[in-house]
């Protein structure tokens, strides 16, 4: 069974009304722990309705994908195969791009696998938000390699009247932000949740709780929201090891 995830926001009416007016949105990232060098975050959430209490909320749903979008910065991910995947499963790819799921992968963790020699896919996980699965984050899948990857439940929160939408990959925040960690967030009626503030011209409010931290503007995302994993790193190689033998 999946677990339920959400994030409160509360704003004010004067703000809401403001936000509206002026063309503002809410975007979120999420984070991963991955393998891969190179990979980076692609923008998974982004909304203009407002509440006085405004959710953001998802549940343990993924997809894998493989795409031939390239990876560059505010470039469009376009997820052209994908398939739905569990924690521990094992997705190839096939020279045509088609996927197949196995669960003969490490626990805990999606392994992803190009078995083919001579070619690269975009890859990474998708993620359900909302009814619709949009990348996290786009890693390089090379010919004859695996990388592992895993999502955190961690978010990255920003507002801000910038033009992106999902599915794009953005290098640097462009607004102060909020990374809210929901790893160990107490369950309440079955919902893993956390409650924070947004006043426009004051920023965030999370009361200073350990499970928060703000970001500046400019930050590099790919340091906030990508965590390369050398524990992961090294089940790849004892999973390559075993094959070989």
């Amino acid at each position: 069974m999946t677990t339920p995830y959400e994030i409160q926001i509360t704003l004010s009416g004067p703000d809401i009304t403001t936000l509206k007016n002026e063309g503002w949105s809410l975007f979120a990232f999420k984070s991963v722990k991955t393998t891969a060098g190179g990979a980076e975050p692609v923008l998974w959430f982004k909304t203009q309705t407002f509440m006085q209490t405004t959710k953001v909320d998802w549940t343990e749903s993924y997809q894998a994908y493989v795409s031939t979008s390239a990876i560059v910065p505010n470039g469009s991910i376009d997820a052209e195969t994908d398939l739905a995947v569990n924690l521990g499963q094992t997705i190839t790819v096939d020279k045509d791009g088609n996927l197949s799921a196995a669960s003969s992968g490490e626990d805990g963790v999606v392994t992803l696998s190009n078995p083919v020699s001579g070619g690269q896919w975009t890859s990474g996980l998708s993620q359900e938000a909302e009814g619709v699965f949009v990348p996290m984050c786009a890693l390089t899948l090379h010919g004859m390699t695996e990388e592992l990857i895993a999502p955190i439940e961690k978010v990255l929160l920003m507002f801000a009247t910038a033009k992106f939408n999902t599915g794009q990959v953005i290098y640097q925040s462009f607004s102060q932000g909020l990374l809210v960690d929901l790893t160990s967030a107490p369950a309440v009626n079955g919902i893993k949740s956390r409650s924070v503030g947004y006043v426009l011209n004051d920023g965030w409010n999370w009361n200073d709780a350990t499970w928060a931290q703000p970001t500046p503007a400019k930050a590099v995302l790919g340091d906030l929201l990508i965590e390369q994993d050398s524990g992961l790193a090294r089940s790849a190689r004892l999973r390559r090891h075993r094959a070989a033998a």
